[in-house]
């Protein structure tokens, strides 16, 4: 789960998990907007709107990839 950290829409670095049945995007670790390596290991970031809470395992984001999936 995720809670946001401010009461503003946030993006974090995120990866991808895949499987035969679905994708999931799950958050990486990071200390900020500046965390450069968090986001070199990203796949791409995840959209957490600020009204929707604590995101919690598999409630849908919207994920921006760096390259085509």
């Amino acid at each position: 789960s995720r809670q946001p950290r401010i009461g503003f829409d946030e993006s974090f670095p995120a990866a991808l998990q895949r499987s035969k049945a679905y994708t999931s995007v799950y958050p990486i670790a990071y200390t900020g907007s500046g965390d450069i390596m968090a986001t070199a290991h990203s796949e791409g970031i995840a959209w957490h709107p600020a009204g929707a809470g604590q995101l919690a395992a598999q409630t849908p984001v919207a994920f921006y990839p760096w390259h085509h999936l």
